[in-house]
Order: C-alpha cells, then sequence, then structure tokens
C-alpha cells in the first residue's frame, strides 16, 4: 500500500513523513479515527514505508524492491497483523489462522468496517481480541527482525481486547523489545482501557474531506458529476459508507430494512409483528445487531433533521429519502429525544451482551407511544 493511495489525510501524511525523516517515530502509536477515515490503510502504508528497501526520496514507498511487494501481499515476515476474530470452537484461534482472509479481506476492498469483517469471517458471535493473542504478540516479538531493520505490529481495533488481554501486553507495549514499532488502529478509541491509551502516541485523524472523496469516487467509479456528487455528501467523509452507497451491498441493504422494520413494528403496537422483528434477529451476531441500531440512530437524526426543510442537512440516500418522506412526520419536537435515548439505551444492553430477544422488544413497545405522539 502506498501513502500515495491513502485517499486524503495529506495532513498526517506528511506529519508522519516528518516522524520518519526527524527520526522520530514512536515505538508505540494510536491512530484513532472514525470508520472510513483510512486509519487501516494508512497504518499499513506507513508500515510499508518503514520498512521499504528502495528508493525513498520521493516521499513514498518505492513499491518495487521486495519488502514492498511482500506488504502488497500483507505477507511481509517482519509485519504482524493482529485482529478481532469469532472463535469458532473449542480450541483458542489467533488472527494468524484467519490470516488468508484477512489478506483477502484488504486486496478485496482495503477500506472496510469491523462489521464488514465480520461479515466476512462469518462470525456469529462478538468479534474479541482475547488471551491466547497476548501470547502470540510475546512470542513473535522475541525474535529479532528478519528482513528489515524495524518490526512492526500491527494491532487492528484494540477496543476489542478483553481485559486480560490488554493487560499480558502492557509490558512489552511500555518497553518493546528494540527495533520494534508499535501501531494500534481504533475506530473507537475511547473505550481502550487507560492503562494501553498512557502507552501509545496518538495519532487523530478526521473524516475525509470531500474534495478527495469527489475524486476517489469519480476515478474508481466513474460516476456522474451529480450521482458522485451526493454520494460523497451523503457518506460524510466515510469510505466505507460511500462504497456501499455506491455498490448498494449487502450490509447496506440489511441496515435499511431494519430500521424500516423497526418503526413500522413499533408504531402499530402490533405484539405479533413485533416478536416476528425480533425473531428475524436471531440468526445476527451481536455486531450486526449494534451496527443496525447504529443506522437506525443515524436515520432517527436524518427523519428529525427532514423536517427543518434544509436539504444540506440531510445525509441520506434516494432510497432512504423515499422511505423518510412519510416517516419523518413522526419523528418531531416533541418525541426525538426520547426514541433517540431508546435506542442509543438498546445499543448499550446490546454491548453488554444482554438477551436481544428482550431488549428489542422493551425498545419497540418503549417507542411506540412516542411515535404516536402528536406533533406539538
Amino acid at each position: 500500500m502506498l501513502l500515495k493511495e491513502i485517499v486524503g489525510q495529506t495532513e498526517i501524511k506528511q506529519r508522519l513523513l516528518h516522524m520518519y525523516a526527524d527520526n522520530r517515530v514512536p515505538h508505540a502509536m494510536l491512530f484513532a479515527g472514525p470508520e472510513g477515515c483510512g486509519a487501516l490503510p494508512l497504518a499499513v502504508a506507513f508500515a510499508q514505508y518503514i520498512c521499504c528497501t528502495g528508493n525513498k526520496s520521493h516521499g513514498d514507498s518505492c513499491g518495487e524492491c521486495p519488502s514492498c511487494l511482500k506488504f502488497k501481499k500483507l505477507a511481509h515476515p517482519d509485519f504482524h497483523q493482529v485482529f478481532p476474530i469469532v472463535n469458532t470452537s473449542s480450541t483458542s484461534t489467533v488472527s494468524d489462522d484467519l490470516l488468508p482472509k484477512w489478506r483477502e479481506m484488504f486486496a478485496a476492498h482495503t477500506y472496510f468496517s469491523a462489521q464488514q469483517w465480520f461479515d466476512f469471517i462469518g462470525g456469529k458471535k462478538q468479534g474479541i481480541i482475547g488471551t491466547s493473542e497476548a501470547a502470540n504478540i510475546h512470542k513473535k516479538l522475541r525474535l529479532t527482525p528478519y528482513e528489515s531493520e524495524k518490526q512492526i505490529m500491527l494491532i487492528w481495533e484494540p477496543e476489542l481486547m478483553n481485559e486480560s488481554t490488554s493487560n499480558k501486553i502492557l509490558k512489552i507495549l511500555e518497553e518493546p523489545p528494540t527495533n520494534t514499532i508499535f501501531i494500534l488502529v481504533s475506530e473507537n478509541f475511547g473505550t481502550i482501557i487507560p492503562t494501553i491509551l498512557s502507552r501509545v502516541q496518538r495519532i487523530n485523524m478526521s473524516p475525509i474531506d470531500d474534495d478527495s472523496m469527489y475524486a476517489y469516487v469519480k476515478e474508481r467509479y466513474n460516476l456522474p458529476d451529480d450521482k458522485a456528487q451526493r454520494a460523497v455528501h451523503v457518506s460524510m467523509g466515510n469510505v466505507c459508507r460511500l462504497e456501499s452507497i455506491v455498490t448498494a451491498d449487502e450490509s447496506s441493504r440489511r441496515n435499511f430494512e431494519f430500521f424500516k422494520n423497526l418503526m413500522r413494528s413499533a408504531y402499530t403496537s402490533n405484539v405479533p409483528k413485533i416478536e416476528a422483528c425480533v425473531e428475524s434477529l436471531r440468526s445476527q451476531s451481536p455486531e450486526t445487531i449494534k451496527s443496525m441500531i447504529t443506522y437506525s440512530i443515524h436515520m432517527l437524526r436524518e427523519s428529525f433533521m427532514y423536517n427543518l426543510d434544509n436539504a444540506h442537512l440531510s445525509y441520506m440516500t434516494d432510497e432512504e429519502e423515499e422511505f423518510v418522506r412519510k416517516f419523518a412526520q413522526f419523528v418531531h419536537v416533541g418525541n426525538y429525544i426520547q426514541l433517540y435515548n431508546f435506542l442509543n439505551s438498546g445499543l448499550a444492553e446490546i454491548e453488554q451482551n444482554g438477551s436481544v430477544r428482550i431488549i428489542m422488544t422493551d425498545l419497540m413497545l418503549s417507542m411506540a407511544g412516542y411515535l404516536r405522539m402528536p406533533r406539538p
């Protein structure tokens, strides 16, 4: 992955290059930014740049040396990759067991969310970075770099490390072996335990600017100008969302259908409909359900904003707007805060591994009276 292939984030890329040129690359870094901002591909591109053995005088990896060619396949022996997985058996599983899938995912998408990763590997449980991963990290870092001057340990989504895993890597994160660099990449760094955060230098990343997003979607998908501009506006600097909008992928359709069913079932207070909606969630993983509720919170906000009749405040696709055009009348100043709080409480309870059936049934029954509340 070359730095020039990263969408936007020009200031961050220059900052990283200056760190390297001044020999100030921290031994432990955290790339922290929202979904789709490019934190993961940027981390890979920077790791490739550090290890590149070719000509780096132009401010990027050469892309042609043996090191760069191995990075292209995520197969460099000094580039260790840790990511959340879903245990599918009683035996301990670590990231290495899913490296072929990880490489396949990265080759196909480059920009992807944790939910898209879990969908790809077919997990029905909560994704985690388990305790056995900590032992694997220690084992790998006992070795000296094999081909490069540095060895790099990438940990994607460290917020999904359980407490035991986090505690087991504290010492090596604070004092890593010589010529070792940790790069952590997080979409939700606020949930990482403080003892981990205190040991890394944080690089804060923002949503990608519209001009870079527009150039990306025009080059990659060759959309007409008006459709490209609409997709960029709706995606709000999130490449994952941009690609979901352009390709109308399965996860975006699933989330949209869930939102419609959720609101219709709640509004009617029809118990059989509510039970059917809840029953449809039984086959979904907790991560998928969290994604659905997060999307519903977003769409509730869009429905409320739609009533303000201000186009630049709307971030919806044509299909979403078609539904909201009729639904928005039920979301207003008299009930928006209550509905928003119900969804957020439901999301928090799912994150705490509560019963999906009880949480979602209670959520829809609680929302029912407020959705039928007349506008003030």
